[in-house]
């Protein structure tokens, strides 16, 4: 490998190549050619090219199968389920949102952290969002949700924190929020 060449992880110059170790240079894998240098798959003396190929295909074949289960299943857990070929952009706002939260969902989140996800909707597109919401609680889901619609906000969750121009005003459970005057004055413009 010359002086300053960059090599991967397994000792790959940019080629691909390796060197042994009397510093001669090794042809490449064919199958790291393939997928790069990072694919640490092993091919087995006597294996041809095309077995190598239809291994890795039936590996992929089996993946999108299963991205495409678990898509279909997040879809039907979302209300979605009987528009599985439908194209987003097609959806009406709120579907689209919950589209969103389906996708989320098909990576089997610890913590489900949603930004702004009643802006725009309509009041009965937020009625189904905050449904939605809470079934996900209610299967023990942890969900962060960053929102300036209040009224959305209190029927969902257990605690709220209030940021007024990024610092903390103040934490606390719905009711007590509701009631904190300078929750009020920060966003509704005085104590009601």
């Amino acid at each position: 490998m010359p002086q300053g060449a960059v090599a991967g992880p397994s000792g790959e110059d940019a080629e691909g190549e390796r060197e042994d170790d009397e510093g001669e240079a090794e042809p490449p894998c064919p199958a790291r050619q393939r997928r790069g240098p990072d694919a640490h798959e092993q091919v087995e003396d006597g294996q041809t090219e095309i077995e190598v190929r239809e291994y890795h295909a039936e590996d992929v074949q089996r993946e999108e199968a299963s991205a495409r289960h678990e898509a279909l299943m997040q879809l039907e857990r979302v209300g979605l389920g009987d528009k599985p070929f439908e194209l987003a952009g097609n959806l009406p706002l709120g579907n689209q949102r919950i589209l969103e939260i389906a996708r989320a969902l098909a990576a089997d989140p610890a913590l489900l952290v949603l930004d702004e996800p009643a802006a725009g909707l309509r009041r009965q597109e937020k009625l189904r969002l905050a449904e939605l919401l809470r079934s996900l609680r209610a299967d023990h889901l942890t969900i962060l949700i960053v929102e300036h619609d209040m009224e959305f906000v209190m029927s969902l969750v257990d605690r709220i924190v209030v940021l007024d121009f990024g610092s903390k005003l103040c934490e606390g459970a719905p009711a007590a929020i509701r009631s904190d005057e300078r929750v009020q004055e920060a966003y509704l413009g005085g104590v009601a």
